[in-house]
This record gives structure tokens, C-alpha cells and sequence, in this order.
């Protein structure tokens, strides 16, 4: 059975569309209406104690597996039973229960009001995924119903419906499947953690670990890609610290890497400043129209696909004509820092060089004696 607990801002939406499924049913609750309207207006009895609470409204839902069922009466108690172990009185918060049969496995959806009619008090949220968990497992055995994981506690997250549709429609992946599929590919078994770092880097991933304050071993582990940030846990157990040092049998040993974890983040640091430093150059040429680097050694231009990123490229003769390989990026949708590639030393130098001549450019922009032949004087063409 899975268990899902969310809040939302109005009990009128919720309840709408939790009764305007097809085959929707009210089997249990402690509210006298049973219409949107008679419902709507009832919860805002303890709506009104709590004006200021954004998100009063407690969504509920229970999903049995596909090839079990239960008949009303044992589905209110299990039902009524939940409730109570994520902290609401029966008898003190209002709610309502809404069996579906609009999918293959039943389901049973509750709203509840998170404030306690007699006290004012809202119902403690803290650690519900946690504790639903819990009151999950020990409602399977009284009920002798099927174990079944949600997706957050399996190795491995499913692509969201939303997520799928994409694909469908785009043919591009949603970051969370790229990242998993990246881990999978870097995370050699029995290999050191640094091993798997350097590979996730060069795949054109940001690392992000956390270590814990008494023992300074790492305990965490976060990934970015184009710009989206995601925690170990939110790819699934498999992917986080722990999940790779179980799942691969990542090795680490702190005091024998954590000194070369640390270099390795300063060095990333240090490359995606870098990044910067070389697209803000890049940037500034072509704000005058300039096209030093395009014909030459750089190529600066934007790409939409997977994502809309500014690129900088390095061009270099091959056997069978000129090649770019892409050695800095940033995100255009999200002001986030740049992340760097394959920088070389020359390509650092090159852009330093191109400095004084910028400060020179944008002096003459200010004098408004931005001419040709200033350009080319400022440039040194």
C-alpha cells in the first residue's frame, strides 16, 4: 500500500476535483454536507479559526495494490486509522473520505482540515513522509495487505507522468533520468570515490557533498545538471552516499580521501570561475558586433537543444575538417554560475590577453566614441 500526504490552500479545489472523478464516492468522514458547495462552506468553520495558515487543507490517499481490494467498511477504518497516525483527532478535525474506482488499484482519497476545531491548533506536519511511512507499514499487517514501496523509498525514482509526456513530445529526458543514468555509468563497482567524482565531473555534472560535523565523514551527496539541483534522495535511495557505497561498493575512507575531495572541489571552483571569467569576455566581444573569435580559435553561440545555454566552443583542425568541443557553458533560463569543461591553460591566457583591449573598448562606449577605426586601435586587429 502506498500512503501520500500533501497540503494545499483551498478546500473548494481540492474538494472539487476529488469528487469530480468519475465513480467518486463518499464512504466516511464526520462532515454533515455531501455537495462541492455544502462541503466548501462547512470546512470554512475551521478555516476561519487559522486565516493566516496558507495551507489549511490536509489531501490524503491511499493506494492498494492492484490485485487487492477492500469493502467499504474495512476501507474507512484503514482510512480513519491513517488519519489518526499522522496526527488528527477523529472526532476534532473535520474530514472527508472519497473512495475512487477510476484506476486499476483502488484508492481512497481524505480531506481533512489541519486545524482542530476546538483548540485552534494545526496538526503537526514535521517528518509526515516519515511517519506515513510508518503508519503505512503497520497498516499492511493489520490488514494483511502487500508491502509496496513508494517511489521515494525505492533505489530508483520513476519519471513523473509530466516527465514521460515530455519525452514523448520532445524526445529529450528529464534531468532526473540523464543524472541516474550518468551515476550508473560512473560508478564503477569496488572503485574509490574519487574515481567516480572526476568521472561525474568530466560527464558535465556539478558535485555538491556534506559531511557530517562530528565526524567529518561525508554523509551526502547532491548533483546538478543544466542547471537543476537534485539531492541523492531525490533520484532515489540507490543514489545517495550511502545508496553508493551499498548498491557499487564505492570505497572511501576519510582519512585517506577526504583531503583529495577537498583539492578536487577547489579545483572544480577554480575551473568554473574561470568559465566565467572566459564567457564574460566572450560575451562583451560580441556586444560590439565583434567576430575576434568566431574563424579562429573560439566559437561563442547559443544552443536551445536539450536546453537554451550560452556555449563556448573550441575550434581545431581535424583530418576531416574543423571540429568545435564545448569547453564552458551557462544556462540562459537561470542566472546560475558558468560550469566549466576541458579549460586549457591557452585558453585561459588567450582571454586574459583580450582584457586590456575590452577595458579600452568599453572606455571609448563611455566617451561615445565608439568608431570603426577606434575598434580596431582598442582591438589591436
Amino acid at each position: 500500500m502506498i500512503g501520500k500526504v500533501r497540503q494545499n490552500d483551498s478546500f473548494r479545489a481540492t474538494a472539487g476535483y476529488v469528487l469530480g472523478k468519475p465513480g467518486a464516492r463518499i464512504i466516511g468522514g464526520n462532515m454533515v454536507g455531501s455537495s462541492l458547495d455544502e462541503l466548501a462552506a462547512e470546512f470554512c468553520l475551521s478555516r476561519d479559526l487559522k486565516p493566516m495558515l496558507k495551507r489549511p487543507v490536509g489531501h490524503l490517499m491511499l493506494s492498494l495494490p492492484h490485485h487487492e481490494s477492500l469493502l467499504d467498511e474495512p476501507l474507512v477504518d484503514l482510512g480513519d486509522r491513517y488519519l489518526q497516525g499522522m496526527g488528527f483527532d477523529l472526532d476534532e478535525h473535520q474530514y472527508v473520505m472519497v473512495r475512487h474506482i477510476d484506476r486499476q488499484h483502488e484508492h481512497v482519497h481524505i480531506i481533512a482540515s489541519r486545524i482542530n476545531v476546538l483548540s485552534g491548533l494545526v496538526a503537526d506536519d514535521s517528518f509526515e513522509r516519515y511517519r506515513s511511512q510508518a503508519v503505512v507499514r503497520g497498516l499492511e499487517r493489520d490488514f494483511n495487505l502487500t508491502p509496496v514501496l513508494s517511489s521515494w523509498e525505492v533505489g530508483r525514482r520513476s519519471p513523473t507522468r509530466g516527465q514521460r509526456e515530455t519525452l514523448t513530445k520532445t524526445g529529450v529526458e528529464a534531468v532526473q533520468t540523464r543524472l541516474q543514468n550518468l551515476i550508473e555509468k560512473s560508478a564503477q563497482r569496488d572503485a574509490p570515490v574519487m574515481q567516480f567524482l572526476q568521472a561525474m565531473s568530466e560527464a558535465g555534472v556539478d558535485l555538491a557533498v556534506y559531511s557530517d560535523a562530528q565526524t567529518n565523514e561525508i554523509a551526502g551527496i547532491s548533483y546538478s545538471l543544466d542547471g537543476v539541483n537534485m539531492s541523492g534522495s531525490d533520484l532515489g535511495n540507490r543514489y545517495t552516499f550511502p545508496g553508493l557505497q551499498r548498491t557499487f561498493n564505492l570505497q572511501y575512507e576519510p582519512e585517506r580521501d577526504n583531503a583529495q575531495i577537498q583539492n578536487f572541489f577547489a579545483q572544480t571552483d577554480r575551473v568554473n570561475a574561470i568559465a566565467m571569467a572566459l564567457l564574460d569576455t566572450a560575451r562583451l566581444l560580441h556586444r560590439y558586433h565583434l567576430n575576434l573569435l568566431d574563424g579562429k580559435q573560439y566559437r561563442l553561440t547559443i544552443r536551445n537543444q536539450p536546453q537554451r545555454e550560452l556555449v563556448l566552443q573550441r575550434k581545431r583542425q581535424a583530418s576531416e575538417g574543423v571540429e568545435v568541443e564545448k569547453i564552458a557553458s551557462i544556462m540562459l533560463e537561470k542566472p546560475l554560475r558558468a560550469i566549466g569543461y576541458s579549460l586549457s591553460q591557452s585558453d585561459v591566457e588567450h582571454f586574459e590577453q583580450q582584457q586590456e583591449p575590452l577595458k579600452r573598448l568599453l572606455a571609448l562606449s563611455d566617451q561615445g566614441k565608439l568608431q570603426i577605426n577606434k575598434i580596431v586601435e582598442a582591438m589591436q586587429l
